[in-house]
């Protein structure tokens, strides 16, 4: 019988509530899901895909780098965060951003060289697929102070004047 008391009290969702699930990361990374469909930017998605396969960017979340392929329409790279916004790159989750309350301040620009001088050897081969695929043509986009959404983009063209940004993106978390 006491057994049997014991089992209710457990079970019982008012004394014992379900485990809630974790919230969500402050940034969505919708990006990686819309892909142009011209060869081209297929193409260097997928050898930015495999040359990034296996490695993560070190921080306190050791997030993975996810493909990035979106449509665009200018022949310069994306010079400001409201662009990266409305590219869709940086969607805003709608939990409180109890990190970066002063985010507005956290939109970074850096070359690829700066920023890979901090990585290991193991980026050597992602950074020649990045150079033959866009040359000096390609910036490290770092937004958000504590928690940094990391987007390496260039721009790819088209046989038919269609253009996307394609690059990788990932989560660095600094506190």
């Amino acid at each position: 019988m006491a057994d049997d008391n014991y089992l209710s009290m457990l079970n019982n969702p008012v004394i014992n509530p379900p485990r809630q699930q974790p919230q969500q990361s402050e940034t969505q990374h919708v990006a990686a899901q819309s892909t142009p469909a011209f060869p081209a930017a297929q193409q260097c998605q997928q050898d930015l895909q495999s040359s990034a396969k296996d490695l993560i960017l070190a921080s306190e979340t050791d997030a993975e780098w996810q493909n990035v392929t979106v449509p665009w329409s200018s022949d310069t790279l994306p010079s400001s965060r409201q662009d990266l916004e409305r590219a869709g790159l940086l969607v805003r989750n709608t939990n409180v951003d109890q990190y970066d309350r002063d985010e507005k301040d956290g939109f970074r620009v850096q070359s690829l060289a700066d920023f890979m001088e901090r990585q290991s050897k193991d980026y050597d081969d992602l950074v020649k697929k990045l150079k033959a695929w866009f040359g000096e043509q390609v910036k490290v986009y770092l937004i958000g102070n504590r928690v940094v959404t990391v987007l390496i983009l260039g721009l790819v063209k088209g046989d038919d004047e269609q253009k996307a940004l394609v690059g990788l993106q990932s989560e660095l978390v600094q506190t």
